[in-house]
């Protein structure tokens, strides 16, 4: 006994196929085509460029740079910038966030002054590249 079926049950006719049964490209799909455009998204505003002076404080894989005019206040800090500095040094880092973020965020460009003049840890070579393995004070 065949039952009639719904029209929402029905296999629809899409016009996206083409004869061949493959998907057409389709002309509006809802996202830009360019990922510079993206990228364009994602910057900052543009002027003037924000410095901020003052001392690394390390938390883990990110840290503040500590201003001393209360004023300007504290700047967070993380990714493959980090790498510049180590805790206590004294460092210049550029504001990347916009004027309206919770948080002010950056990244250090500088290094002003070192914290301490000798390191002490174990060198390991990851690569092609050195690094020493500084045991967490």
């Amino acid at each position: 006994m065949n039952k009639p079926r719904h029209s929402f049950f029905r296999k629809r006719k899409d016009s996206s196929h083409s004869s061949s049964g493959r998907p057409q490209p389709r002309s509006n799909p809802g996202r830009p085509l360019n990922p510079a455009r993206r990228q364009e998204q994602a910057r900052p505003p543009q002027g003037p460029a924000i410095f901020v002076e003052g001392t690394l404080q390390l938390k883990g894989k990110f840290g503040f740079v500590l201003s001393e005019d209360p004023k300007v206040g504290d700047v967070l800090v993380q990714g493959p910038s980090l790498r510049l500095a180590m805790g206590g040094d004294r460092v210049r880092a550029r504001v990347t966030s916009t004027p309206d973020a919770l948080r002010r965020s950056g990244e250090i460009v500088e290094v002003l002054k070192h914290a301490h003049e000798t390191a002490v840890g174990t060198f390991k070579r990851l690569g092609n590249m050195a690094v020493l393995a500084v045991p967490n004070e």
